[in-house]
Formats: structure tokens, C-alpha cells, sequence
């Protein structure tokens, strides 16, 4: 797996590896597997670079939009697999957001109560009127 995980390279704490393994298991079995033999095989400073790639990654993650989304299924993985979004000033939680789309689904809330980060107001109203 030479990739970003190898190709940058600077102190490690246990905080720093926590973050690699936990993106890693998320990815697949093969990810972690070669992350974890990364980290063995890697200097204090490797460690450091190898956990700024994996915060790069997952910031990519986190900024995609939803525009690819076709319906409500694939919208709550979607928002699953960003982990937390930006409303309003204040950073919910994957269940949190899903609770408020669902509540704006049953007309208990308006649609403009949801964020537009990502196109996911606009995402929403689309969804709604299908």
C-alpha cells in the first residue's frame, strides 16, 4: 500500500495511532492490516506523517457533497460516512442530522432547519419531492 500512508512522512503519541487504526478499520481488513505493519516498521516521525495523511483522508471524506445521492437510503449512508456535519455553528452527529431529516421528512420541521454544507438542503428538497 504505497500511498499516502508511506509517501509523507514527522512525534508520535498513542492518540496519533488510535486515529490511524480507527480510519483504518473503517476502510477494510487490508487497510488495517498494512497500517498496522506501517506503524511497526515505522520511525516516531513516520508516525506522525503517516496520521496527517489519514486526517487529510478523512477530510476529503468528510467534504464530499451529496450530489451522487439518488435516494434516502444512499443520503443516510452518505451522511453516516461524514460522521458528524457543521449546523449552524455547531457540529451534530451522524444520528443527530438523520433526526433532523426525518423529522423535516414527517413535516415537523422546515426545510431550511437543515444545513446546506455539501448541497444537503438542496439534496432534501429534492428527495422530499419524489
Amino acid at each position: 500500500m504505497k500511498n499516502s500512508f508511506e509517501s509523507s512522512m514527522s512525534k508520535s503519541t498513542s492518540e496519533d495511532i488510535d486515529t490511524i487504526v480507527e480510519y483504518a478499520e473503517q476502510e477494510s481488513n487490508e487497510v488495517l492490516d498494512q497500517v498496522i505493519i506501517n506503524i511497526m516498521n515505522a520511525s516516531y516521525d513516520q508516525v506522525r506523517a503517516i496520521n496527517k495523511a489519514v486526517l487529510d483522508r478523512m477530510k476529503q471524506l468528510r467534504d464530499k457533497d451529496f450530489s451522487e445521492v439518488n435516494n434516502w437510503t444512499e443520503l443516510y449512508a452518505a451522511i453516516a460516512s461524514r460522521g458528524e456535519l457543521e449546523m449552524a455553528g455547531e457540529m451534530l452527529s451522524d444520528k443527530e442530522v438523520v433526526k433532523i431529516i426525518d423529522k423535516i421528512r414527517s413535516g415537523d420541521l422546515p426545510l431550511k432547519r437543515i444545513t446546506r454544507t455539501g448541497g444537503l438542503r438542496g439534496k432534501v428538497e429534492e428527495l422530499l419531492a419524489d
